[in-house]
């Protein structure tokens, strides 16, 4: 486009790309220092199973939002627990119906 055209040009804003709009990324506070927690035990499931999504996985730091102290210590209370038989390794998947072992 020549530089003296009659369309209105956007103003840039730091939070675009080559694509479009980027999404606007939340500031995301680690709970556990919020709550000054020095140690997170494997015995603790309620705490645990916040930090694992559906299939039983452990989620990442992006989308908890914990420090990587905090993250070290749930996934090693995680193995711990997992070990021990009080969180599941995997979810429990049914075989559909006719592909199951003879």
């Amino acid at each position: 486009m020549p530089p003296n055209s009659s369309a209105p040009s956007r103003p840039s804003t730091g939070n675009q790309t080559r694509l479009g709009l980027r999404a606007k990324q939340r500031d995301r506070k680690c709970v556990l220092c919020i709550k000054q927690v020095q140690f997170v035990d494997y015995k603790n499931l309620p705490l645990l199973t916040r930090y694992l999504s559906n299939f039983a996985r452990i989620l990442p730091r992006r989308l908890t939002g914990t420090c990587q102290k905090h993250q070290g210590m749930i996934e090693q209370a995680l193995k711990r627990a997992r070990f021990l038989a009080l969180m599941p390794y995997t979810l429990e998947h049914r075989m559909p119906e006719g592909k199951g072992p003879k």
